[in-house]
C-alpha cells in the first residue's frame, strides 16, 4: 500500500492527525516509533476511550498502524455504594464512631441511628467480632472493645480514597494485601451492594507501519496540527475569529456519524413468523375475535363447522378448501337459549311433539314438547327436556315414534 500524499494527509481526521503527529515526535526523540495503544493516547492527547478506538480503527483500515499484541487487564471501579462508604464512612468505621461516643446500643439501635438497613449492621458487627473490635454484653448490646480500627478497615480505607482520586485501580497496581480486601468487597456482576466493581479490558497495542511514518512527515511538512475546525459557526462570523483558524478540508470519504435507525419489535417479528409458518402449511388468515362469549356454549340446536388441520384429519387438504376455513356458527333458538316462553324457532319447529301429553309412549320418547305446551312457570324445566337424555332410554329408534295426532 503506497503511503498518503499530502493532499490524502490532509484528509486525515484530527484524531488520527494528532496520533501520527505523537508518533512521529516519539520517534525523532527516542529513535523508534513507539508503541500505540489507549493509556498512552489517554495520557498524552487526553482522548476518552471511545476516541482510541475509533481513531485506531480507522488508522488500522487505511495500513498507517498494524496490531502488535493484546492484554487482558482488570481494574477495580468505584460504585455509587463505594463513593457513599468514601464520603460517609464504611459501617464499620461508622459503628466504631457511634460507640466511641456511646457505650453500649443494640443491633436495632446501631441501625436506626445510622440509618442503616438491618442486614448491613448485621453483617458489620459480625466481621468486626471475628477481628475482636466489638463484643455483646448479657443484654445483647453491642460494646467497643478498642477504638482503634483493623489492618482490614486501614486498608479498605486507603483504597476508597486511591479509587476517589484515580477513578479506577489496576490489579497489577495492588499489593497482595489489598488484593485480597478487594476479592472481598468487590463483585463483577450484582455489584450495587458492592463498593467496587470488578471490570475486564482487553487493550490492543498498535505498531506503526513504514506508511504510517511517511504519513506523520506529511503531516509535519503541511504544517497539520490537528487542531483544524471542522465547521464555521456563526460565533466565529460574527467575531471574525474565523481569520486566525485552520480550517480542515471537506472530502466526502471522510466516515459519518453512525445513526441509530428503528427496527421491529422481537416479539412482532417471532409473530409474523409463525404466521408464515402456518400460512405455507396451508391454513388461512383472518380477522376475528380472540376470546368469545360462552353465551353460544348451551346452544344444543346449533351446528358448526370447526375446521382442523390436515394432520389431525390424516389427509392434506388445499389451502381454498372447506377444512381450512373459519369457522361458521348459526344463530341459536330461544327455546334452546332458555329464552322467553311461546317463542319458537324456525331451525327446530319441525321437531316439537304436539301430541306428546296424549301419546302412550311419551314416558320413553325422545323428542321434545312443543313450547307452546309450556307453561310460564316450566320455562327452565323445557330446556332442560330438550337436552339429550343421560340415563336408560328405550330401545326404540330415534324418529320412529308412530304416535298420531
Amino acid at each position: 500500500m503506497n503511503a498518503p500524499t499530502t493532499t490524502e494527509s490532509r484528509n486525515l481526521h484530527p484524531l488520527e492527525i494528532r496520533i501520527l503527529r505523537l508518533v512521529a515526535e516519539r520517534y525523532r526523540k527516542n529513535g523508534t516509533p513507539p508503541l500505540v495503544d489507549t493509556p498512552l493516547l489517554v495520557a498524552e492527547l487526553g482522548y476518552n476511550v471511545g476516541q482510541c478506538n475509533q481513531a485506531t480503527s480507522w488508522l488500522l483500515a487505511k495500513g498507517l498502524l498494524e496490531e502488535e499484541g493484546r492484554t487482558q487487564r482488570t481494574f477495580y471501579e468505584l460504585t455509587e455504594r463505594g463513593e457513599e462508604y468514601r464520603t460517609k464512612g464504611t459501617p464499620e468505621e461508622r459503628i466504631l464512631d457511634l460507640l466511641s461516643e456511646k457505650s453500649a446500643l443494640t443491633l436495632p439501635e446501631i441501625a436506626a441511628a445510622l440509618g442503616l438497613d438491618n442486614r448491613d449492621s448485621g453483617s458489620a458487627f459480625g466481621q468486626m467480632a471475628k477481628e475482636g473490635l466489638v463484643g455483646m454484653d448479657d443484654e445483647k448490646r453491642v460494646t467497643a472493645k478498642t477504638g482503634d480500627p483493623s489492618a482490614r478497615l486501614r486498608t479498605m480505607r486507603a483504597l476508597l480514597d486511591r479509587a476517589g482520586s484515580s477513578g479506577a485501580l489496576e490489579e497489577g497496581a495492588l499489593s497482595d494485601v489489598e488484593r485480597q480486601v478487594m476479592g472481598d468487597i468487590s463483585k463483577k456482576r450484582g455489584s450495587a451492594t458492592a463498593p467496587f466493581r470488578t471490570a475486564e479490558r482487553e487493550e490492543v497495542r498498535y505498531r506503526v507501519t513504514a506508511q504510517g511514518l511517511e504519513a506523520a512527515r506529511a503531516l509535519i511538512d503541511a504544517g497539520l496540527t490537528g487542531e483544524e475546525v471542522g465547521s464555521l459557526t456563526p460565533e466565529m462570523i460574527a467575531d471574525g475569529s474565523w481569520k486566525r483558524q485552520t480550517f480542515r478540508r471537506y472530502s466526502m470519504s471522510s466516515p459519518p456519524s453512525r445513526l441509530p435507525l428503528g427496527r421491529r419489535n422481537p416479539y412482532g417479528e417471532f409473530i409474523q413468523w409463525v404466521k408464515d409458518k402456518l400460512v405455507s402449511l396451508g391454513f388461512e388468515e383472518f380477522d376475528g375475535p380472540l376470546v368469545e362469549t360462552e353465551f353460544w356454549n348451551g346452544a344444543t340446536s346449533t351446528t358448526s363447522t370447526t375446521s382442523r388441520s390436515p394432520s389431525a384429519r390424516g389427509r392434506s387438504s388445499s389451502p381454498g378448501s372447506t377444512a381450512s376455513r373459519p369457522p361458521t356458527r348459526t344463530a341459536a333458538t330461544p327455546a334452546a337459549r332458555g329464552g322467553a316462553t311461546g317463542s319458537t324457532g324456525t331451525s327446530r319447529a319441525s321437531s316439537f311433539c304436539e301430541v306428546r301429553e296424549r301419546c302412550s309412549q311419551r314416558s320413553s320418547c325422545r323428542r321434545p314438547r312443543s313450547p307452546a305446551s309450556i307453561s310460564g312457570s316450566s320455562a327452565v324445566s323445557a330446556t332442560t327436556r330438550s337436552m339429550p337424555r343421560t340415563g336408560p332410554t328405550s330401545t326404540r329408534p330415534k324418529g320412529s315414534c308412530s304416535a298420531k295426532a
